[in-house]
């Protein structure tokens, strides 16, 4: 879902799949923490 959303990537090494988030993903989850963090 993340990846169809553009939101992460991913690499296969082997049987291992690795996933990281894309600079929009990255953006999308420091704005939810910030937000979370000012109503805690």
């Amino acid at each position: 879902m993340l990846r169809a959303g553009g939101l992460a990537r991913s690499r296969r090494d082997g049987k291992i799949v690795f996933y990281a988030l894309t600079y929009t993903g990255r953006k999308l989850l420091d704005a939810h923490l910030d937000a979370s963090a000012t109503t805690a």
